[in-house]
């Protein structure tokens, strides 16, 4: 029951409609009537368990967290009603105009659920980037819960790097691979002196989050605070999609020097990160039409698309299906660009 529907919540910080989710049966035909969720969260995002279960995760802009249950969102004949409300403890408070994106947030709340089959199966998994309560930076935290988000774990510091109340770690996101394993990216500015300069970073775990593997970074330096469009942030946006063998991510970054503006761009890259250290291509100024190829408008494998650099790359490495905690991925610059953000250069190939 409740395959195939689909789900969404979102912000209200405007009082257009009575409620903040909303629920299609259809394949996203029609959509239900907006209704309210208990305590309005924020900044977040939600999954299902392998029971049909529904799971919310906000915050309330600050320092408050919930997981969010609905047991009856897969049965088409009621209105959704959410059951089971859970205080999470994510270690400190989410920022908005922090430095390193000064219009916008250093991070929102993001929820995953395991549907592995195995140990881990159902376990529920968070992760923000918080200001400690102590002040200054902020930290990738994550949490999970191994009873139906009935209660949660002390908070885990993910960002292996000593304790510096200066540095920024944001944009923490997290997914949950098909075997179990979490993976987990942010920005870093851990390696840059004017401390606003910032990486991408990946860690995973293979035991449900108890352990991460060392950080490494999986991007080149970039500026955050170049190629504003309208307001002064670079978004509010990151995701991975993870299969068993590595995670597919994508990002906004600002490799490309723009002359006509004097400065660098926002743009979103793609980067493929995973335990076993896969290279991937540099950020290159323009895209190429080979690095296009690894898709097609049917949706159908071809011979261009093996002939990559990323195909390329991939094929290089023999990827182990149960990574160990331990092993620390060659900390190699990965990115490789898919596509400009600014409509006025719709002209070049994607």
């Amino acid at each position: 029951m409740g395959h195939g529907f689909q789900y969404q919540f979102w912000t209200g910080f405007f009082a257009c409609t009575s409620g903040e989710f909303s629920r299609s049966t259809d394949g996203g035909a029609t959509w239900q009537t907006p209704i309210n969720i208990p305590n309005g969260p924020d900044w977040g995002t939600l999954d299902v368990a392998s029971n049909g279960y529904l799971f919310i995760g906000g915050n309330d802009e600050g320092s408050s967290f919930w997981c969010i249950r609905s047991t009856n969102a897969q049965n088409p004949n009621v209105t959704p009603t959410f059951d089971q409300v859970t205080t999470v403890n994510m270690g400190g408070s989410v920022v908005y105009g922090g430095a390193v994106n000064p219009g916008g947030l250093a991070g929102q709340t993001f929820l995953a659920v395991d549907r592995s089959g195995g140990p881990t199966n159902n376990n529920i998994y968070m992760v923000t980037s918080v200001q400690p309560f102590s002040g200054g930076g902020t930290n990738v935290m994550f949490v999970r819960s191994t009873n139906g988000g009935q209660s949660f774990s002390a908070p885990i510091r993910i960002n292996d790097d000593p304790v510096n109340s200066s540095k920024w770690h944001w944009f923490g996101t997290l997914a949950v691979a098909p075997n179990g394993r979490i993976d987990s990216v942010w920005y870093d500015t851990r390696n840059a002196a004017n401390n606003t300069d910032s990486q991408l970073f990946y860690s995973y775990s293979t035991d449900g989050g108890v352990s991460w593997s060392p950080n490494v970074a999986v991007s080149a330096p970039f500026n955050p605070l170049e190629g504003w469009p309208n307001q002064s942030k670079i978004g509010d946006y990151i995701t991975i999609v993870s299969d068993n063998t590595g995670g597919d991510v994508a990002y906004s970054a600002t490799f490309h020097f723009n002359p006509s503006r004097g400065q660098h761009e926002q743009d979103v890259y793609y980067v493929r990160v995973s335990p076993t250290g896969i290279a991937t291509p540099t950020p290159t100024a323009t895209p190429t039409a080979t690095a296009t190829a690894i898709v097609t408008p049917t949706g159908t494998a071809t011979a261009t698309a093996t002939a990559t650099p990323m195909a390329t790359a991939t094929s290089t490495v023999t990827p182990t299906a149960s990574p160990t905690a331990t092993h620390s991925p060659t900390p190699t610059p990965l990115s490789q660009r898919v596509g400009p953000a600014q409509p006025r250069r719709r002209g070049r190939r994607l």
